[in-house]
């Protein structure tokens, strides 16, 4: 059996859902390993093993190719009374930093 354009027309809306869906559940695991890895680097603990999602915009990268930025947030504690927040920026699937405010030291 042939298929023509007009049958799988449908299809590309779920193709490009799909696509993103994968994409953003990896580039969230990534962005929470790089929280993760600073976090144990500064000796504090990420707290509730998440990270959330905070914006999204398409930005220019430093190659000059167009891509999404994202912003992640996670919550990490020093002393074990206080919660902070620190954020994870990707640009693609890169790293393009992990912060972490002031905090109190132990």
């Amino acid at each position: 059996m042939l298929y023509t354009l007009s049958q799988w027309w449908p299809l590309i809306p779920v193709a490009i859902f799909a696509w993103y869906w994968l994409t953003a559940v990896k580039v969230k695991e990534l962005a929470f390993q790089a929280a993760a890895r600073r976090c144990n680097m500064e000796n504090v603990q990420l707290l509730d093993d998440s990270i959330a999602l905070k914006g999204i915009e398409f930005q220019r990268a430093g190659n000059g190719n167009m891509g999404l930025r994202r912003e992640f947030a996670f919550e990490f504690t020093s002393t074990g009374n206080h919660r902070y927040q620190g954020w994870v920026i990707m640009q693609g699937s890169r790293n393009v930093s992990v912060e972490l405010p002031p905090h109190r030291l132990q």
